[in-house]
């Protein structure tokens, strides 16, 4: 139960902020894939899962997305996220962050400091993933807290190169996501100063008997016209914490596409968002045992010019026409 507002933050309450108060009944949480640590390293790690894009039907949380990224998305269908109740949690945050977000906040903070004590008193260390299907600038909250180390996804490249170039708060590190519209200059940029970037693979996934595609050991990232470059990749899978700590810099984060129908996982292939892997069939999974092995080849497109300057961050060219 949240603890009651304080006079402050019922200066600044509406009608409909109070209504999604009193139904959210924690603003942190956690997932399968969260609950994953590295080398069985004990933590307490928790995240903000909103309803990613626009599914809240209130507001769009995921500047960047692309059409097939919204299409199909692993935070909306599958896992525990595909049931109903829990896609109206995620509406429910989504809703008190836009409608009140200085008490969306104040919980955020309160909530945070709780998991810090916790963390202390085991002896452990506290992370925190702000947008585990969003991507929205919660820098308030991790800069107020660096006893916390947190971690996103970003598919926004002006974000991922304030990152790079230190213009975030030091507890806070970010991943590059590549969609199917993401240009080659970007990956490159990114990769080139130490960053990393991760991509959904086409490889075997059945979480439910735990049966695992080979993911690839190396990436070949290539455009059209014969220009490349060469990464080492890592399995994604394994942990969902994303620091420099345990991932490194300058590689691939390999990721399996999950959907629990074929149609989402269909349309992920179709539109590009997955990428092909020659070895990403079931006869090469395993149970129980993420394995690596091969080289996957990725093809984008190059930098759109409307890009360059971050006004067309999708790559779709709809700015050009507006």
């Amino acid at each position: 139960m949240a603890a009651k507002p304080t006079p402050a933050e019922l200066e600044t309450a509406t009608p409909r902020g109070m209504k999604y108060d009193a139904r959210v009944g924690s603003i942190l949480g956690t997932n399968t894939k969260m609950e994953k640590l590295p080398n069985g390293r004990e933590v307490i790690n928790s995240g903000v899962t909103m309803a990613p894009s626009k599914r809240s039907k209130i507001v769009n949380v995921c500047e960047w997305a692309s059409a097939a990224c919204i299409a199909t998305c692993v935070l909306w269908f599958a896992g525990r996220r595909a049931a109903a109740k829990m896609r109206e949690c995620a509406r429910n945050i989504t809703a008190l962050w836009f409608y009140w977000p200085e008490r969306f906040y104040a919980r955020y903070d309160r909530e945070l400091t709780n998991q810090e004590r916790r963390a202390a008193a085991a002896g452990v260390e506290s992370y925190n993933r702000p947008n585990v299907a969003s991507d929205l600038n919660h820098d308030r909250i991790v800069a107020k807290h660096p006893r916390t180390t947190f971690y996103d996804y970003t598919a926004g490249f002006l974000r991922m190169m304030d990152y790079l170039l230190g213009r975030l708060p030091p507890n806070y590190h970010l991943t590059f996501s590549v969609k199917e519209s993401t240009p080659f200059e970007h990956v490159l940029e990114v990769i080139s100063r130490g960053g990393n970037v991760a991509v959904v693979v086409d490889t075997y996934y059945w979480g439910p008997t735990h049966r695992y595609g080979l993911m690839p050991a190396a990436a070949v990232f290539q455009t059209e016209d014969g220009e490349s470059f060469r990464v080492s990749v890592i399995d994604g899978d394994r942990h969902d914490i994303r620091t420099p700590e345990f991932d490194g810099g300058g590689k691939m984060i390999g990721l399996r596409l999950k959907a629990q129908s074929n149609r989402v996982k269909e349309l992920a292939r179709s539109r590009g968002f997955a990428k092909y892997f020659s070895r990403g069939g079931k006869e090469f999974s395993t149970r129980f045992e993420m394995r690596q092995g091969g080289t996957i080849v990725i093809t984008l497109p190059r930098l759109n010019p409307l890009q360059v300057l971050g006004a067309c961050p999708s790559g779709c060219g709809g700015c050009a026409k507006a």
